[in-house]
């Protein structure tokens, strides 16, 4: 589950000139408040996570801009969460989850920090209009919308004091967002 400025990225990777709503897909799974329903939404409570997935890519309701990009993010907490993630777990053991999260937040606003496009694109999807949104499950479009905003607003105060990572290096994640993106390439053609 990589941080949101992590999917931004990864998303600009896959599809640089994309319209602005494949952008907000890219974010808009985590959205969704609270764990079971997030666990729910990303497909984690199945064994078959990445059948789930494979099904997305093949319906008809997951071909546009927005929901590409919301497969695109499903696709990549996937791969992060089969390799960078258990390997952190099992590095810290029992007690991964917090000192997790927090190295995560830091390498994310790492990465608004070096990305010069990061501001400005929170603020273009701030400014998105509703409308540019689509229902997913669990998650209504205002609900999408004030999380955008919200975390807009974070990585701009974050960005200020939050010190680097250190475990998630910027030449762990740029490696870890480029090969997604490469990869969920091949996945959709497939």
């Amino acid at each position: 589950m990589p941080g949101l400025m992590m999917h931004l990225t990864c998303a600009q990777y896959f599809a640089p000139d994309a319209p602005l709503p494949f952008y907000l897909g890219s974010i808009a799974p985590d959205a969704v408040c609270g764990r079971g329903a997030k666990d729910r939404s990303h497909f984690r409570d199945r064994d078959d996570r990445l059948a789930a997935l494979r099904a997305l890519v093949r319906s008809p309701e997951w071909t546009d801009d927005f929901h590409r990009g919301a497969l695109l993010h499903l696709y990549t907490d996937y791969l992060w969460d089969e390799g960078a993630l258990q390997e952190f777990a099992q590095r810290h053991g029992a007690e991964w989850f917090l000192p997790y999260r927090a190295e995560l937040s830091r390498a994310s606003v790492a990465l608004y920090r070096r990305n010069p496009q990061g501001a400005a694109l929170f603020q273009r999807l701030a400014d998105c209009p509703e409308t540019d949104y689509c229902p997913l499950p669990d998650i209504s479009t205002a609900e999408m919308a004030a999380f955008v905003r919200r975390n807009g607003l974070w990585y701009a105060e974050q960005a200020k004091t939050l010190p680097p990572a250190e475990e998630f290096t910027p030449a762990l994640v740029d490696a870890f967002l480029r090969d997604a993106a490469k990869r969920f390439r091949a996945f959709i053609a497939e």
